[in-house]
């Protein structure tokens, strides 16, 4: 083969390998020294390049890993390995890119990004959370820890009906919660609808604000999969309930290695009434002041509770919310 020369298999012939009992190698490219197995029983392709400048970063791709591995003979390879079950030729054209890429001269890490970002179309992303989803989780179960230990496993983790889709986050014995977290420096929440603080009838309905911010290095601090470890540490007989309600919000602890942010409480959580001095958007308050309202499809807003009087909030909630002088 020669230096300009690269392999190039057509739909056909790499059907044939994977059709093979045994793992097949060979060179791709002599010119970027490029060697690639395809692996018919994992289903995977696996492609070796000289482990030369830094390591590109795939964490947000579920089927793309790339490693450092040492060379027969001394020196080291990096390695992609890409799963291509379902898409066998579409995972190969990605190997093909990259190795264009690096026949060209560029670098491993800019080959990898960007074949990457042509074909992502073709790459399933991890069931990553997103900022706002992680801050939310992260708020809701630090209450749900410190209510396991003040009314036991089987009231809080029954009284949790965020992952149910329930309109409050928390429904205990004698009140409703909304619980918003945020990372900002305010206590500046979303609402995401024109019932999300409407009270069921009969039932008290406190916004609970959490304020949280990054850690560092602080001892305090605990990233997303922390807290999910530290409360299976604490529940027993209500463990299945607890886990397939993480699954209902998306969470995934194969996803656990893409949520490295540590978080700490920012300030005391604080607790509001929603009665009619709180500034809420809610569906009667609507039909009283908007014509044909069954023409408004959405509402959302935001409130910045941080200039409003906080409630002295009752039992369980009354240790773990900030306590009014």
């Amino acid at each position: 083969m020669a230096d300009d020369e690269a392999v190039h298999l057509n739909p056909d012939s790499l059907d044939k390998y994977f059709r093979l009992d045994a793992v097949s190698i060979f060179q791709l490219s002599e010119k970027a020294d490029a060697l690639l197995e395809i692996d018919p029983t994992s289903e995977q392709l696996r492609l070796f390049v000289p482990a030369v400048g830094g390591m590109p970063e795939v964490d947000g791709l579920e089927r793309v890993k790339v490693d450092r591995i040492a060379r027969p003979g001394g020196g080291s390879r990096y390695r992609i390995v890409l799963d291509v079950a379902g898409m066998h030729y579409a995972g190969y054209q990605l190997i093909e890119s990259i190795v264009a890429y690096l026949r060209e001269g560029s670098t491993f890490t800019r080959a990898v990004a960007e074949s990457i970002a042509v074909m992502k179309d073709l790459l399933a992303n991890r069931g990553r959370l997103t900022d706002d989803e992680e801050t939310g989780l992260w708020g809701e179960l630090t209450l749900l820890e410190d209510l396991v230990s003040g009314i036991g496993e089987h009231s809080a983790v029954a009284s949790w009906l965020g992952p149910v889709a329930s309109e409050h986050d928390f429904s205990l014995e004698r009140f409703e919660v909304e619980v918003k977290t945020t990372r900002g420096e305010g206590r500046r929440h979303l609402i995401a609808s024109d019932t999300q603080l409407q009270p069921s009838p009969g039932r008290p309905l406190y916004l609970l604000s959490l304020q949280i911010t990054l850690a560092g290095a602080a001892q305090e601090g605990r990233t997303l999969p922390q807290v999910v470890a530290d409360l299976r540490a604490i529940l027993d007989d209500t463990s299945s309930q607890f886990e397939a309600a993480l699954y209902a919000v998306g969470y995934r602890d194969g996803d656990a290695d893409l949520y490295r942010t540590r978080f700490q409480f920012r300030s005391k959580p604080r607790g509001y009434l929603i009665d009619d001095n709180f500034p809420s958007v809610t569906r009667p308050r609507l039909e009283m002041t908007v014509p044909n309202l069954h023409l408004v499809s959405e509402v959302r807003y935001r409130v910045d509770v941080g200039g409003l009087l906080p409630a002295h909030m009752p039992a369980p909630l009354d240790n773990f919310c900030e306590v009014l002088k």
